[in-house]
């Protein structure tokens, strides 16, 4: 990931493609391991553009996950987020809205009502019902996530901006 959080996008993904072929060998298949690849690969390829290939490795990662870890998992609200992010940029707002709400619901089971990650999924969330012109509701959603960002992290976090700028 570290190439990744330095903004070498090529050498991430070249390295995240060899890992991807060495864990399908070394896994026979399925496994945690490999979905973890493809969801890796997936946020670099969205950063890319590629968003694509991204969506179908997210698909299969979320696909592969759910298996293995069961519907219940921060491993699948995080795929479900990151699958929902990216369809809400390529346009499906209805798809995006179905995974979000789900992601919502896995984060507050399991994360608590008060988890900074929560807020950020309710805002994908809200993005995506603003989108649709779900106002009402996606007003109540940024607001939501607004509290709860400021409760998790004081009102001064610079992460505090991104609900009010919605």
């Amino acid at each position: 990931f570290g190439l990744f959080q330095s903004g070498k996008y090529d050498e991430s993904e070249t390295v995240l493609r060899e890992a991807l072929v060495i864990r399908q060998k070394s896994f026979a298949g399925e496994s945690v391991e490999v979905a973890n690849s493809l969801n890796e690969l997936g946020l670099v390829l969205k950063v890319k553009d590629e968003t694509d290939e991204a969506e179908l490795l997210y698909r299969r990662a979320l696909a592969m996950r759910r298996k293995l870890l069961g519907n219940e998992h921060p491993e699948v609200s995080s795929t479900l987020n990151n699958l929902g992010r990216l369809l809400l940029d390529k346009g499906n707002y209805h798809e995006a809205e179905s995974l979000l709400r789900e992601a919502v619901g896995l984060d507050r089971k399991i994360l608590g009502p008060d988890h900074p990650d929560l807020a950020i999924t309710m805002s994908n969330l809200g993005w995506a019902l603003r989108e649709q012109k779900k106002y009402e509701e996606a007003e109540k959603i940024f607001r939501d996530a607004l509290g709860i960002r400021k409760r998790a992290l004081g009102d001064v976090h610079p992460a505090i901006g991104t609900n009010i700028y919605a």
